[in-house]
């Protein structure tokens, strides 16, 4: 999928003024919608997902995303997921929270959880909540966040793998 990280946007508008917020918000939005609209699969994505499905594996999305743009995302890419935490929903990456709220939603352990990204934040997340953390290495700095992964990735499918090994 296309990831474009918007942090820095983020902590400055929490200090901006109501007229300044809204305005930074509609820029946001913008953006987030140019960038699931032309949203691509990361390589091993739906094969990963298929066997994930055979399975019987909950999949869920945590996102910093707004909820409109992550549904269209799912709904260009024909995606189907067990539960979604956005920005909406409560606190963001990189705090555990959507991870937590997913674990609940899905009955399992956060020790039993896999947690899968290319930013620092996620695995931040993955940390903070107690759960596994995949580095995706897709991002430039992959290198610098890769301390905080429990795995680090090239592609997707390589999941597969490690969900075998975890499992035996």
């Amino acid at each position: 999928s296309t990831s474009i990280n918007f942090s820095w946007y983020f902590k400055a508008i929490e200090k901006m003024n109501a007229q300044a917020r809204t305005r930074a918000i509609e820029i946001l939005t913008r953006h987030e919608q140019y960038a699931a609209r032309h949203s691509a699969l990361n390589p091993g994505a739906k094969a990963l997902l298929t066997h994930l499905r055979q399975r019987s594996i909950p999949i869920g999305i945590l996102t910093r995303n707004c909820r409109h743009c992550t549904d269209l995302v799912l709904q260009m890419q024909e995606l189907a997921v067990d539960g979604i935490i956005t920005r909406e929903d409560g606190p963001a990456k990189p705090d555990g929270y959507g991870v937590l709220r997913l674990c609940r939603q899905f009955g399992v352990s956060p020790a039993n959880t896999l947690v899968v990204g290319d930013y620092l934040h996620d695995l931040q997340a993955a940390r903070s909540a107690g759960a596994v953390s995949i580095l995706l290495r897709t991002h430039p700095r992959a290198e610098e966040y890769e301390s905080y992964a429990d795995f680090s990735i090239q592609r997707l499918d390589e999941i597969r793998q490690i969900i075998d090994n975890l499992l035996l």
